[in-house]
């Protein structure tokens, strides 16, 4: 204590008429009292918040309520989507007149999209009504996946940061978010049980995803599949008593159910379209050959801005120049011209970082926006992500120190859905082909609003 609180003590202890350790002694204990107030009430509230969040009702109401105070008045404010969901509107209408699809553009959207538009017969309520629906959906998926990983309190925490944060529902197009539904719903399954029917399941509704809603999927479809292989073979290998025939009978009825299921509601969708073998060919090319000749204008307008042309209607004639094809696949790209193609792939892999950051706080510290939409530039980012690198530090310490504990208790009764979370993380909501899932993670922007990201948010987030 310095002199002159040693002083201001003396002087009001001879007010108080009381001796002056006396004094200093009664008031530091009335300043722990009124100090650790706010924590008594906390810990005496923290069982009452448990009990009231154990039900389900109560997480599910107030994230809802917090999601339409977020969107309230978007029906008066907010203006026609344009771009991408222009185009989907076409082929919504065309459901809407005669339950006809496109089956390379997304034909669940468009007919979901289409439903919409028969029930109101308008189009900007349609519009307006149907991100509504898919936002409100997306956020009780996020709500239901984190209550089946983690405590409630924490889950309710986590999908309240989703529901608030833009970056995380505010998709340029609703049809990039709409293709996290089937995925959460893939997640969920896996979260009922950690057995061959669950995994059957998931891998049934990723199949139809991947056929349905999001082409880009096959490489998740297909590293969700080996690890299912992987964990069959292994169960067998475990068994202490196995009958072979049986065991494999079994789970190949476990899966094959799903799937016969998941193609039987393909080929209802393709009954309906109007574009089928051998057209489903060409148009599945020029699908992939447009948006890598649109992500790669996109890319050299950012590291060249001289040039000044618009990357999604001028993208053929740079194409032609830099590659000798106006619509290039990937592998055009790699083959004619290598260096250019790597310079665009290690450009989009420098943005990681960016990309993250927007990912998760819906603004970045650096230069360049990993995005195709504008993006704020925060050194708020910066703060959080090092927030963000401490707590995983100190988590993984944690984890590895206690690993025992944590992968019998929590980590091996939940590895199923981690499996499938992890098989889907770079898999991207537009045309990012190639043969593995890093090289998906460079073809496009980093922070393309799709579901690599939203995968990679919710279970960074977790």
């Amino acid at each position: 204590m310095s002199f002159d609180q040693h002083r201001a003590v003396e002087t009001t202890a001879r007010r108080a008429r009381m001796p002056p350790a006396v004094f200093a002694s009664a008031s530091l204990k009335l300043w722990e009292y009124v100090a650790n107030r706010p924590l008594r009430l906390v810990q005496a509230a923290e069982p009452i918040l448990d009990r009231v969040l154990l039900r389900a009702w109560p997480s599910y109401a107030l994230i809802v309520a917090l999601q339409m105070k977020i969107l309230w008045n978007i029906w008066r404010f907010r203006d026609l989507t344009t771009g991408d969901t222009s185009d989907y509107f076409v082929r919504a209408y065309r459901w809407s007149k005669d339950l006809a699809v496109n089956i390379v553009w997304s034909p669940l959207y468009t007919a979901f999209y289409g439903t919409v538009l028969l029930a109101t017969h308008d189009v900007y309520i349609a519009t307006v009504a149907h991100r509504l629906i898919i936002v409100l959906l997306a956020t009780l998926g996020v709500l239901a996946l984190m209550r089946s990983l983690l405590p409630p309190a924490l889950a309710l925490l986590i999908a309240a940061w989703w529901a608030i944060m833009p970056i995380n529902f505010e998709t340029l197009y609703e049809v990039h978010l709409f293709a996290l539904l089937p995925i959460l719903a893939a997640w969920l399954v896996t979260t009922v049980a950690d057995s061959p029917w669950t995994r059957g399941s998931a891998l049934a509704i990723l199949v139809a995803t991947m056929l349905l809603v999001r082409n880009e999927l096959v490489v998740g479809v297909i590293v969700f599949a080996a690890i299912c292989l992987v964990r069959e073979i292994s169960e067998a290998r475990g068994m202490k008593y196995p009958g072979t025939e049986s065991f494999w009978c079994r789970r190949i009825v476990a899966y094959a159910t799903p799937l016969v299921v998941a193609l039987a509601v393909f080929a209802v969708f393709y009954s309906r379209s109007f574009v089928k073998y051998p057209e489903i060919i060409a148009a599945v090319d020029a699908k992939h050959t447009q948006n890598m000749c649109q992500v790669f204008a996109f890319g050299y307008s950012q590291r060249h801005p001289d040039w000044d042309l618009s990357p999604w209607l001028d993208c053929g004639g740079l194409a032609k120049s830099v590659f000798g094809y106006e619509g290039p696949t990937i592998v055009q790209m790699i083959t004619s011209n290598p260096s250019a193609a790597f310079e665009h792939f290690l450009w989009n892999l420098s943005l990681t970082f960016n990309g993250l950051q927007v990912s998760l706080f819906n603004s970045m510290s650096g230069t360049v926006n990993p995005d195709y939409a504008p993006v704020t530039r925060s050194m708020v980012a910066a703060v959080l992500s090092c927030l963000v690198l401490l707590l995983l530090a100190a988590g993984g310490a944690e984890a590895v120190r206690h690993w025992g504990y944590w992968w019998s208790s929590w980590l091996r009764e939940r590895r199923g859905i981690w499996l499938i979370m992890r098989s889907l993380q770079h898999c991207s909501s537009h045309n990012r082909y190639a043969a593995s899932a890093p090289i998906l993670f460079v073809l496009g922007n980093p922070r393309d609003d799709g579901i690599d990201w939203h995968g990679g948010s919710l279970s960074f987030g977790a």
